[in-house]
C-alpha cells in the first residue's frame, strides 16, 4: 500500500522461507552481493536501485512477516488480549532494521530504535490529513484497546460476532489515532486481518493492484467524512444516533469482497 517491499514473487519466496525458518539476516549479510543478483534477476526492474534500496525493501518483507507471525500466535493462536504492550512490541517487530530515510542522503536517518514501538508525541491524523491536539497517545491506546477487547468479550459472552464489521471498524480507529511516527496503515491493517484470521479464519490482501490500492484509499476518506460529519451532529445536539461505525464495516465489507 504504501510502496514498500519487493515485487509479489520476490515477497512469496521470501514469506516461504520465513515459515520454514529458513531466513537469517546473518546469511544475507555474509552472501549479500548473490541475494542482490538473485533479486535483480526475479525483478528486473531492481537493476536501477542501490543496494541500499534493495536490501531496505527486503527487510521491510522480513519484519512485515515476522510482525504478522508474532501477533497472530499472540491474538489468534493464544487468544491473549489486546494490549498497549502487544501492539508497541508488533510495531518494535515491524520496523526492525528499517530506519526512517532523511530527505537527503547525505544524512543518516532515524534508526529503527528511536521510534519502533514508541508513540509519537506530535498528534497527526493519517485517514483526513488534519493535524489535531488530544488526550496523551497512551491514554487514546488504551481506550482503544479497552473497547477492542471489551467488543470481542461481549461478544464472545453473546456467541455471536460479525467479524467484518469488528475488523473494518478497529482498523479505520486505530489508523486515525495514528499513534506511531511510521507504519501506522500497516499495522491498521494487520489488525483487521488477525480480527478476520481469528474469527473467520482469513485474510483479505488490499492493495495488490494499484486498482484495488486506489480503491481502498478513497474508502478510508470517504469513513473519514462520515465520522466527521457525526462528530458535527452530536457536538450540536441532534436526536439521530446513527452508528457510524456500522456503515464504515459495512462499506469495508462492500470493498473488501470485491476486492477479494
Amino acid at each position: 500500500m504504501e510502496g514498500v517491499g519487493l515485487n509479489k514473487e520476490i515477497t512469496l519466496d521470501l514469506c516461504r522461507e520465513i515459515l520454514a525458518g529458513d531466513v537469517g539476516d546473518g546469511k544475507v549479510s555474509s552472501c549479500l552481493d548473490d541475494f542482490i543478483e538473485l533479486f535483480r534477476s526475479m525483478d528486473p526492474s531492481l537493476k536501477d536501485k542501490s543496494i541500499r534500496d534493495i536490501y531496505r525493501g527486503r527487510t521491510q518483507i522480513v519484519q512485515h512477516a515476522r510482525a504478522y507471525l508474532y501477533l497472530i500466535k499472540a491474538f489468534v493462536v493464544e487468544k491473549d488480549l489486546v494490549s498497549e504492550d502487544l501492539l508497541k512490541k508488533t510495531h518494535r517487530i515491524l520496523t526492525r532494521g528499517i530506519p526512517l530515510l532523511s530527505e537527503s542522503k547525505d544524512v543518516p536517518g532515524m534508526p529503527s530504535e528511536k521510534y519502533g514501538g514508541i508513540y509519537c508525541t506530535a498528534v497527526f491524523d493519517h485517514v483526513s490529513s488534519d493535524s489535531k491536539t488530544s488526550e496523551s497517545m497512551s491514554d487514546q491506546m488504551k481506550g482503544f484497546c479497552d473497547t477492542v477487547n471489551r467488543e470481542i468479550g461481549s461478544a464472545q459472552s453473546m456467541c455471536y460476532i460479525d467479524p467484518f464489521s469488528v475488523a473494518s471498524r478497529f482498523s479505520l480507529q486505530f489508523l486515525r489515532i495514528s499513534p506511531f511516527l511510521e507504519y501506522n496503515g500497516s499495522m491498521s491493517r494487520m489488525i483487521m486481518n488477525v480480527i478476520l484470521c481469528r474469527y473467520v479464519g482469513l485474510f483479505l490482501p488490499i492493495g495488490e493492484e494499484e486498482e484495488g490500492r486506489m480503491e481502498y484509499m478513497e474508502m478510508m476518506k470517504r469513513a473519514s467524512r462520515d465520522v466527521k460529519c457525526d462528530e458535527l451532529y452530536d457536538a450540536h445536539g441532534t436526536d439521530e444516533e446513527e452508528d457510524t461505525g456500522e456503515g464504515i464495516a459495512h462499506e469495508f465489507l462492500r470493498q473488501m469482497n470485491s476486492l477479494r
